[in-house]
């Protein structure tokens, strides 16, 4: 589980550092993103902790 969330938070940070960093990268690996996503369902999101 430990590594599991290490690897989310390191693409979480890249994303960021991404955007604000290299905005042209960036929208090509959301755009690239949105292409293998976009068919998914929406999130469901449960606040019940």
């Amino acid at each position: 589980m430990k590594s599991i969330m290490k690897n989310a938070a390191d693409k979480v940070f890249t994303l960021l550092w991404l955007r604000d960093n290299e905005p042209e990268k960036y929208r090509i690996v959301v755009e690239c993103g949105a292409l293998f996503t976009g068919r998914w369902g929406e999130p469901k999101f449960d606040f019940t902790v």
